[in-house]
């Protein structure tokens, strides 16, 4: 069974503490298969380095290894201050760069889903907490047999980071899809459940 988890971790080390019930309930069934996205694949990444002993194979979807290099320095300026002055039009903003494939309909909900989730001043805190994460230092650690796959096009993402996550694990794999959002839910989901459901062989 895989273990499918969207959680976002407030840094990557109070992670691995939070994951303590993780730990148990591997201990009591076997090791784990993990399939994590977007933060919750550097946090997956953190917990299989720490207990590799716990995790039989790895997917991980729409990860980056280093948030300083996700986008230029004025842009994550901009984005950040806008979230935190005017959050209505910061989440939409927000939502044309996580969902870009997705129609009208989602947009407009994904918009309002940001915006009763969280306060401007929370939404730009976890914002800024995914610039600054970094688990370049994990990735040699990590001994499961991995899978990571990302989007083509992702905005959220660069394409380019998910291959520097692919090559910093030993034997890993690289999927790339074709598609712009980082939302696994948005664009092609057949595609990427496919992908995912395979796992690393």
């Amino acid at each position: 069974m895989w273990v499918v988890s969207t959680v976002n971790p407030a840094t990557v080390h109070g992670l691995r503490t939070r994951s303590a019930c993780r730990r148990r309930r591997a201990s009591r069934s076997g090791a784990l298969r993990l399939a994590r996205h977007v933060n919750g694949a550097l946090v997956a990444v953190a917990w299989a380095a720490a207990h590799p002993e716990t995790v039989r194979r790895l997917v991980l979807y729409g990860g980056w290894v280093s948030g300083a290099d996700i986008s230029p320095p004025t842009a994550k300026e901009h984005i950040l201050g806008l979230v935190e002055s005017h959050w209505g039009l910061g989440s939409d903003v927000l939502t044309n760069i996580f969902a870009p494939d997705a129609d009208a309909t989602m947009r407009k909900q994904f918009g309002r889903y940001q915006r009763a989730c969280s306060t401007a001043a929370t939404a730009r805190a976890l914002l800024a907490m995914s610039y600054e994460l970094n688990i370049s230092d994990l990735l040699p650690q990590v001994r499961s047999p991995t899978l990571v796959v990302h989007r083509a096009h992702d905005r959220a993402a660069p394409v380019g980071q998910a291959a520097k996550l692919a090559d910093g694990i030993s034997g890993a794999q690289f999927v790339v899809l074709p598609g712009s959002s980082h939302l696994p839910y948005a664009g092609d989901t057949r595609a990427l459940v496919t992908t995912v459901r395979r796992g690393p062989r």
